[in-house]
């Protein structure tokens, strides 16, 4: 919200017999200023993917990252708010060109890199 859209793509395998869902699904953007904000969802119910972000034309100085994890069918509500949460993820390995991580299955990473 209120960034700026960057191109992005991301090769995925899918997770149903007729390809219509896509095991990965990325967005990148630019915020006010100038951090880069991936965001990473992985729809398998089962399978982990690892990734290796590059990001052309900028060095990266550092990253940080959270993840919002649940159970597969788990929802906040009035009486269970935090059956989904976020939290700090810390399994990412800074490159000079990106970073590289292992999306959990049912998650959804976010990364911000400086």
């Amino acid at each position: 919200q209120e960034n700026t859209l960057l191109g992005s793509y991301i090769t995925t395998k899918y997770i149903d017999e007729e390809g219509k869902v896509p095991a990965l699904i990325e967005s990148a953007s630019i915020n006010a200023d100038g951090d880069i904000v991936a965001t990473i969802v992985n729809t398998s119910l089962t399978d982990a993917s690892e990734i290796r972000c590059q990001i052309a034309d900028r060095e990266v100085k550092s990253a940080v990252a959270e993840i919002l994890t649940g159970e597969a069918h788990a929802h906040n509500s009035f009486e269970d708010k935090n059956a989904v949460y976020t939290k700090e993820f810390t399994d990412i390995e800074l490159l000079n060109d990106g970073f590289k991580l292992t999306v959990p299955p049912c998650s959804v990473v976010k990364v911000i890199v400086k």
